[in-house]
């Protein structure tokens, strides 16, 4: 191998961030200990094993891992006097760590939205989510979502997706548009501060404050 090659070679393995190498030890702990949620390791012995001092920074160091291109292996968690933390075993280990995850940002989404009515009932006119908010939302949704001004009010609001308008029905000041979305028909209700027109192509996405799951057999929401 040449000079050349070799180095290319290494250009495909960028070395490890040095800022936070706490998190690279982090990682090869629990690779080394807890490998499988039968191995999990707890918050409290995790903070005692790296000095760390309270569980937000042990949660930034997680979130490091998590985000990091290098540090390929998945690291599950789960909250609770039972949880802790360990690297996934099987596929149904990490599904079980994205359904409480998201579970978790759907919680903190509904009491955001129910403080923000009360708040505005209170005499606050436009709440807008703050800095740390906006972290601690990204941080849960994994950056799949997006945090967006729309019509002057903070949204937190899902992939975005681009659609062929079936038909365009304008109903006082807003359309119900009718799009195919993977073979089942998507109604969504858009302002109409401009004109839409059966063929366009046009983007939406979802807003997840406003999503309601249902049970599909018992149809009671869920």
């Amino acid at each position: 191998m040449t000079n050349k090659e070799l180095d290319e070679l290494k250009a495909q393995f960028p070395p490890l961030p040095k800022e936070k190498p706490l998190a690279y030890k982090i990682y090869n702990y629990l690779k080394t200990n807890a490998r499988g949620y039968k191995n999990r390791v707890k918050a409290d012995v995790l903070m005692s094993e790296f000095g760390i001092t309270d569980n937000k920074t042990l949660r930034s160091y997680i979130q490091e891992i998590r985000e990091s291109e290098i540090l390929q292996k998945i690291i599950c968690s789960e909250a609770g006097s039972n949880g802790g933390y360990w690297v996934a075993a099987n596929q149904k280990e990490v599904s079980k760590t994205l359904d409480h995850l998201y579970k978790r940002a759907i919680e903190m989404l509904k009491n955001y939205s129910i403080l923000r009515n009360k708040a505005r009932l209170n005499g606050q006119k436009r709440i807008k989510l703050t800095k740390y908010q906006k972290d601690c939302i990204e941080s849960i949704l994994g950056g799949e979502e997006d945090i967006k001004e729309v019509d002057g009010e903070t949204k937190v609001t899902g992939p975005e997706f681009d659609i062929d308008v079936n038909v365009a029905e304008l109903l006082g000041n807003e359309y119900y548009v009718h799009a195919d979305f993977g073979g089942t028909e998507l109604v969504s209700k858009i302002p109409a501060n401009r004109v839409i027109k059966t063929g366009d192509k046009i983007r939406v996405f979802f807003d997840l404050k406003k999503i309601h799951f249902f049970d599909p057999e018992t149809e009671k929401s869920i």
